[in-house]
């Protein structure tokens, strides 16, 4: 049995029982490729969300930069909402009550940014003093781009 038939089973067993299921990554993947233009209901980290929809545009960022003078540099995520990849590649990410099929471009410069600030738990990036004219030269343009994709 090929694995979209597999999937179309799962879900016609949660349509007529109405039970939760797990996907591991290969499933989870091809659902969403599946589910995309309807809406469905998920547990993410424990919390139920209804309606959920795939949208396949950009997470919509919103990153301050402050720090000045002697200071070391921080860049701070500006959401009190989650933001969690859901595939190992970071092609899809949950947040805004959303999962977003994420554009190339975005995928590979969020990740980095996203293990260094989101996982800390924080929100926030610190860019010693030593760092910071590279960073404002090399590494912020590329975020400036992200977030305006």
């Amino acid at each position: 049995m090929n694995i979209i038939k597999q999937i179309v089973y799962i879900i016609q067993i949660i349509y007529l029982n109405l039970k939760m299921f797990c996907l591991n990554l290969l499933l989870l993947r091809d659902f969403f490729n599946l589910m995309k233009g309807r809406s469905f209901n998920a547990k993410i980290m424990d919390k139920n969300y209804n309606d959920i929809v795939i949208v396949e545009e950009a997470i919509p960022l919103d990153m301050d930069i402050q720090g000045n003078g002697g200071e070391n540099l921080s860049l701070v995520f500006n959401t009190n909402d989650i933001l969690l990849p859901l595939t190992s590649d970071g092609e899809y990410f949950f947040g805004f009550n959303q999962i977003y099929k994420l554009p190339e471009n975005q995928r590979r410069k969020l990740a980095p940014l996203y293990n260094e600030i989101v996982v800390r738990g924080n929100g926030t990036l610190k860019v010693p003093d030593k760092y910071k004219e590279s960073f404002i030269s090399e590494v912020l343009p590329n975020i400036i781009k992200m977030l305006s994709i």
